[in-house]
């Protein structure tokens, strides 16, 4: 997509106006902008009012990356009284990128494993590496990473399927018997900015939920972003009930977005 601004000058309130795209210079390839902002075969006239709602720019969609463009337009008011289209000006779309990776404190290539230990009843253990995520995009809103697992839980099948349930939670409450989450530790970016999202932007022993569904951990204030990273660990609590097992497990799935 392009944006283009209408330069009113002297004409009236009144006054319509149609905008023509081309990636040829006009010499061929003639599109005219429609009232959706895509490019159509025929010219669309409307006011500047309708163009430009609050003098926003038009934002022309539906286009080619890594693409020259060439607009220009013409005005016309009531009947049989249409100029002729002005100079041309040239713009060119960029090619979307998008670069995303992952690796764990100790661990440069996959397959990762995490390993948190043996967790005491009423002890809250957090895992032995930190996750690392890494995400570049030249997106228009930026990029978001997203994290979710196949149990909701950590999930020993020895114990019967038994699952240490994940939920929003402080694990040092007293209220909390037993839990299970992800927790950002920071964020950090070599151009733009990150953010951590809560819930798991919470200190202490607080806990956003992994869940099947993922979930927005951090993103890039809706800018793009250059080598945006986010670390997160994982923290387990066991209760006196909890089923003592040495095989349970998740498997956690990270994502990474660009929104174009």
């Amino acid at each position: 997509k392009l944006s283009l601004s209408i330069n009113q000058g002297n004409n009236l309130s009144d006054t319509t106006y149609a905008i023509s795209v081309s990636t040829d210079a006009f010499v061929n390839d003639i599109k005219y902008v429609q009232a959706d902002n895509t490019l159509g075969a025929k010219p669309v006239w409307q006011t500047y009012a309708i163009w430009q709602p609050s003098a926003n720019p038009v934002i022309i969609v539906g286009l080619a990356p890594g693409t020259t463009y060439y607009a220009r337009i013409a005005a016309g008011r009531g009947n049989f009284t249409q100029g002729s289209f002005g100079p041309a000006v040239p713009a060119a779309t960029i090619n979307p990128t998008f670069t995303f990776g992952l690796q764990t404190t100790n661990q440069a290539v996959p397959p990762y494993t995490v390993g948190i230990g043996a967790v005491n009843p009423g002890q809250v253990l957090t895992s032995w590496q930190k996750i690392t995520a890494t995400i570049t995009t030249n997106a228009n809103t930026g990029g978001t990473v997203y994290i979710s697992d196949t149990n909701a839980g950590l999930k020993s099948v020895s114990g019967g399927n038994y699952v240490i349930t994940s939920a929003q939670n402080d694990l040092d409450s007293g209220g909390v018997t037993q839990g299970y989450g992800a927790r950002g530790v920071s964020v950090s970016a070599s151009t733009g900015s990150m953010e951590l999202l809560s819930p798991y932007n919470l200190g202490g022993n607080n806990v956003g939920p992994l869940a099947t569904t993922k979930k927005p951990i951090a993103d890039s204030f809706s800018a793009p972003i250059g080598g945006g990273t986010v670390n997160f660990e994982l923290k387990v609590k066991a209760s006196t009930s909890t089923p003592p097992e040495t095989d349970y497990s998740d498997t956690i799935t990270v994502v990474g977005s660009g929104s174009f």
